[in-house]
């Protein structure tokens, strides 16, 4: 990796003239992240792996960390003051044609949870 970690400045060319970007050594946001979530689950769990917890988890939940950054939630929720009239807007009737369309079947969710 020590061409990775050393590596030169990249040259961009730009309307201002070529321009030199020094790449990051790592991705400190990403590895924070990881480091909170592993902290957060080993005193929840008190388990020191977190395997079994990714594994299980929905696909997308990291995303929801974000919503602490205020220019994420101005993009996602836009005018809306919450996220509860984000989802109040949404059409279900647009959410049942894509999972037709795509063969998502409702039978393993739970009743509560189906789109009626």
């Amino acid at each position: 990796y020590r061409k990775q970690l050393f590596a030169d400045p990249i040259k961009v060319n730009t309307d201002d003239g070529i321009k030199e970007i020094q790449p990051q050594r790592t991705n400190n946001l990403m590895e924070r992240m990881f480091r909170d979530f592993t902290r957060d689950n080993k005193r929840k769990t008190a388990i020191d792996s977190i395997g079994n917890t990714i594994q299980g988890m929905v696909a997308d939940t990291p995303l929801i960390r974000n919503l602490k950054n205020t220019h994420y939630r101005e993009i996602i929720m836009g005018s809306k003051t919450n996220l509860a009239d984000v989802f109040a807007s949404i059409d279900v009737s647009k959410i049942k044609r894509k999972m037709n369309k795509h063969a998502i079947r409702n039978d393993k969710i739970p009743k509560k949870s189906k789109l009626s």
